[in-house]
C-alpha cells in the first residue's frame, strides 16, 4: 500500500500497488531486470534469468 498525502489539504489516502507480473516459465515475480510485453494479443512476462536463457538458446540455435 502506498500513502498519498495532499500537501494543501493534509488529506491522506492509500493506494494499492499494482502486483508484479509472474514469469511464464518459473512463476517468480518479474522485476526491473525482466521483460513484459505482448506477442500479438497475448500478454507475456519473463524474469531476468529466463530471458537470458531464452536469448542464449536462440544464439546457439543461430550458430548451428
Amino acid at each position: 500500500m502506498v500513502k498519498i498525502i495532499n500537501l494543501k489539504s493534509g488529506e491522506v489516502r492509500t493506494k494499492k500497488k499494482k502486483p508484479l507480473p509472474k514469469c511464464e516459465i518459473c512463476n517468480t515475480d518479474v522485476n526491473d531486470d525482466g521483460m513484459s510485453g505482448k506477442i500479438g494479443m497475448l500478454p507475456i512476462s519473463f524474469c531476468g534469468i529466463c530471458t537470458i536463457g531464452i536469448v542464449n538458446m536462440l544464439v546457439e540455435k543461430g550458430r548451428n
